[in-house]
């Protein structure tokens, strides 16, 4: 089963159309596609009723699709009306967002740059950008309880936000183990846009794209 996709570059929505124009979601002109996507692993079956059977492959790319669908949560309890939720839900959705942009290292790193070389651009990406490296340090706190070696640096969610218009913001705070005293902090989604960024700009630049792409048109 194929699909006719169109991916924004600026609000990252993927919309099932063939058609062109602007995104309806913001209306940039920055859209990609529209494109025909071939799922690979999962296969829609129809046999005494409808089923999904996903296959074994994994490629790298079903994980940063998830990355895509957690940021999207994330950013949408930023807006005005949309953040009806429990404190909890709000933590668990920033947690669960540096979660699967960790992940994605691997991924990428065992599957799809499998070289010396290229596990290397792999850990650099992360070691040499700031906001990749403080949400790897986010995604180890919530899954250690704490980090306890010297040097170690906890990232943690310290606070959350919920305003009038039904909006919400959650707050980072970290520390370096051993100087405790001296804490920063900073806004989750600034962080998550950054990973966003790093992560598109990476695999631009590596050729490295969300769908197979099998093209009916000239599509950049």
């Amino acid at each position: 089963m194929q699909y006719n996709l169109r991916w924004c570059l600026d609000c990252l929505a993927d919309q099932e159309t063939d058609e062109r124009g602007p995104c309806t979601y913001c209306r940039s002109e920055r859209v990609m596609g529209p494109m025909t996507y071939g799922p690979g692993s999962v296969v829609l079956s129809i046999e005494e009723g409808n089923y999904t059977e996903y296959g074994t492959a994994r490629p790298w790319q079903e994980q940063w699709y998830q990355v895509i669908v957690h940021f999207k949560e994330l950013k949408a309890l930023y807006q005005p009306g949309r953040s009806q939720r429990s404190d909890s839900v709000t933590k668990l959705a920033v947690e669960d967002f540096f979660d699967h942009c960790l992940r994605l290292r691997e991924w990428v790193r065992d599957e799809a740059l499998t070289t010396k070389q290229g596990k290397n651009k792999v850990e650099n990406l992360f070691n040499n950008n700031e906001s990749l490296d403080l949400g790897r340090d986010i995604a180890n706190t919530a899954k250690h309880r704490g980090r306890n070696k010297e040097g170690d640096r906890n990232a943690v969610v310290r606070r959350v936000y919920h305003r009038e218009d039904n909006s919400a913001s959650a707050l980072i705070e970290w520390w370096i183990r051993g100087d405790e005293g001296n804490r920063h902090k900073q806004d989750a989604l600034e962080i998550a846009e950054g990973c966003m960024e790093a992560w598109k700009d990476f695999l631009k630049r590596h050729n490295l794209r969300l769908w197979e792409v099998k093209t009916r048109r000239n599509n950049i």
